[in-house]
């Protein structure tokens, strides 16, 4: 088969999971495209190179200025009369006002490589929106992703914002079965919706034992982006207030918004001793930090805005390297993590809830490797790039 993918900024570091998917596609023998606004900055990972992926990749223009958008007018409309494109729909995207050079560029791009396409894949609610228009030149049935806040947080301001996508789209995948209410609480058909999990290379996260000695310092880790849907304030006011008889370093890797909120959180707790915010890691760096750590920690909550996870990538990666889990019961991670076995979760938003379940696992560590095992055997079964691609391509294939 070939798979067009269509998204945003390309590659980028949170967007992984659609790597893995198109490198898992790959190797099944399939050739994939993809459609991207522009390429990410200070991102390399080695799989890009290997897969040749960079050479895969269409870019769409998000003109910046109406002399660029001008441009882009005259020069596509010319290209897509020769390509057969109606005067009519030209016109009708022209009327889009601000997004008109945006979508003729798709267009343009949707038009040079749609033959032998079989499927087209967007990934993000948003993006699906921005190809709709292109729909009738792409010949192929369109996948459309949702993967968290698109699902959540975009329908707030606009509940009808996906309406003509859920009608016209042949088919929606979502992350998890509280993904799957969010859609059909906003008017995705449920016909149409399958529940399609991320995945990660397993093979990127050596499985190892946790064990504690009696004189080791404990090593507490969260891999985060810095926003408030991921809770941090929580784990910090509970490593604050986790009283044991050891040495704690907790080490939070990520960046954003709410660093400096973080930093005088940490300092007016005077914890500066035991929690290092890292800052932005690489992948490899991650890997490592993993291998270090004997707890991971992510107290994910929902934002005020409605702003909730999907399924955290980084959860699955923990428990793929043999990481006991803390978390929340907040969105689709009790889907992923199984409560008492791989790890413990503890209610949103209570910081002693997240202090108690640390110490009940600091105070029985003899657990961890049981519990190490036990995640690690889930994502095995359910997340891999081999299963979930295998799932990917039934749906193509049913279409």
């Amino acid at each position: 088969m070939k798979i067009a993918h269509m998204t945003e900024t390309f590659p980028k570091l949170s967007t992984t999971f659609i790597v893995n998917q198109l490198t898992g596609l790959i190797d099944n023998g399939h050739d994939v495209q993809v459609y991207g606004t522009q390429p990410g900055e200070n991102f390399h990972h080695d799989v890009i190179d290997e897969y040749n992926l960079q050479d895969k990749v269409s870019y769409y223009t998000k003109p910046r200025s109406y002399p660029e958008g001008f441009k882009l007018l005259v020069t596509s409309i010319p290209e897509l009369l020769i390509g057969g494109v109606s005067p009519s729909r030209i016109f009708s995207t022209c009327r889009h006002g601000k997004y008109m050079p945006e979508e003729l560029s798709i267009m343009r791009n949707v038009l040079r490589h749609r033959d032998g396409t079989d499927v087209f894949h967007a990934h993000f609610g948003p993006v699906g929106n921005r190809f709709l228009s292109s729909q009738p030149l792409m010949e192929s049935p369109l996948i459309v992703s949702f993967y968290g806040r698109d699902a959540s947080v975009v329908p707030r301001s606009n509940p009808r914002v996906y309406d003509t996508l859920f009608e016209k789209v042949d088919a929606l995948t979502c992350l998890s079965e509280d993904m799957r209410g969010d859609l059909t609480d906003i008017g995705a058909p449920p016909e149409k919706i399958y529940k399609v999990p991320v995945c990660i290379d397993t093979d990127n996260f050596e499985y190892k034992e946790r064990r504690l000695g009696p004189d080791e310092q404990l090593n507490i880790l969260t891999v985060a982006r810095f926003v408030e849907k991921k809770g941090l304030q929580y784990a910090i006011e509970a490593v604050a207030n986790l009283d044991v008889d050891r040495k704690i370093s907790y080490t939070i890797a990520g960046d954003g918004q709410r660093r400096e909120q973080l930093e005088e959180l940490i300092e007016e707790l005077d914890v500066s001793d035991r929690i290092e915010l890292l800052g932005w890691q690489t992948m490899e760096e991650i890997t490592q930090l993993m291998m270090d750590a004997h707890l991971f920690l992510l107290p994910s909550v929902t934002a005020k805005n409605g702003d909730k996870e999907g399924t955290p990538t980084v959860l699955l990666e923990a428990q793929a390297a043999g990481l006991p889990i803390v978390s929340t019961t907040h969105a689709g991670i009790p889907e992923i993590v199984d409560d008492g076995d791989a790890g413990i979760l503890v209610p949103e938003r209570d910081a002693m809830a997240i202090t108690d379940a640390l110490r009940e696992l600091i105070e029985h560590s003899e657990r961890w490797p049981e519990m190490g095992r036990a995640g690690e055997k889930y994502i095995e079964t359910h997340h891999s790039v081999e299963v979930v691609v295998d799932e990917l391509l039934d749906l193509y294939q049913a279409l």
